[in-house]
């Protein structure tokens, strides 16, 4: 952890949570969006947060608790006080890597951005990624796969394929 988060999390003991619902979260749970799951997948997150929402950080695989404990409090305090914000985890199930993330758009509402490596269960030469993004109704702060690192639950979700489209499609704007 860096002196400055370090800090940050002592101002915030002191403070208490309330007066911490911006403060930034330790530079390994921001560079894990990129580094964790696929390059584009910090701006798909994004492309459904929007640009402005508060981002508590991505869970790496290898974390401690701590780092687990301040991005899922700054998700909670974002939940409060009714700001967009995304937070999620990278972690694995019994056959490829997956990423989980919990949004809430500018417009209040809550999604699922879910990213599986290889849905083919591992076998056969190359793998099958895919990614869903999900509109959900219900957000619990409790483990929501047996991966290790979950800290949420999303239900109530249900499929939004359009938005998926509307991902890949400024992803390939953004190239040219």
């Amino acid at each position: 952890m860096t002196t400055l988060a370090r800090s940050l999390s002592l101002i915030c003991a002191i403070v208490g949570l309330g007066g911490c619902a911006s403060a930034p979260i330790s530079s390994p749970s921001r560079s894990a969006w990129v580094n964790e799951c696929y390059r584009s997948y910090e701006h798909d997150v994004t492309f459904v947060s929007g640009p402005d929402a508060l981002d508590c950080g991505l869970l790496p695989r290898k974390f401690d608790s701590s780092e687990q404990d301040s991005i899922r409090q700054c998700a909670q305090r974002a939940v409060l006080t009714g700001k967009p914000f995304r937070a999620g985890y990278a972690s694995h199930g019994d056959d490829s890597l997956y990423c989980d993330a919990v949004v809430r758009s500018e417009s209040g509402q809550l999604w699922s951005v879910y990213y599986d490596a290889d849905v083919s269960g591992g076998g056969g030469g190359r793998p099958h990624p895919a990614l869903w993004v999900s509109r959900c109704t219900d957000l619990v702060f409790e483990p929501g796969t047996i991966g290790a690192g979950s800290y949420f639950k999303l239900t109530g979700c249900s499929e939004d394929k359009e938005i998926v489209s509307r991902i890949v499609a400024d992803r390939k704007a953004q190239k040219r």
